[in-house]
């Protein structure tokens, strides 16, 4: 499953927002909370984080990753392992 990184939770880039392709509501978004998430830059490197809780009504979901994500990373794709 894929989705794009909306925004980030607070002034950290530790912690960001996901809005999954392929779920609106806030009931399938608990469906994947545990999942783990995989972002890949350009130069090939991966950032691994985790589904943590529901965002809003709209079936985003909260990814904490361990390392901080680059400002960059705004807008692209991310990999929801299923």
């Amino acid at each position: 499953m894929k989705g794009v990184i909306v925004n980030y939770r607070m002034k950290t880039t530790r912690e960001v927002i996901v809005k999954p392709y392929e779920i609106n509501s806030r009931k399938d978004a608990f469906k994947i909370v545990g999942k783990v998430v995989r972002w890949i830059d350009m130069k090939g490197r991966v950032w691994k984080g985790k589904v943590t809780n529901a965002h809003g009504n709209s079936g985003c979901v909260r990814v904490r990753f361990k390392k901080p994500l680059p400002a960059y990373s705004l807008g692209t794709q991310v990999e929801i392992e299923a």
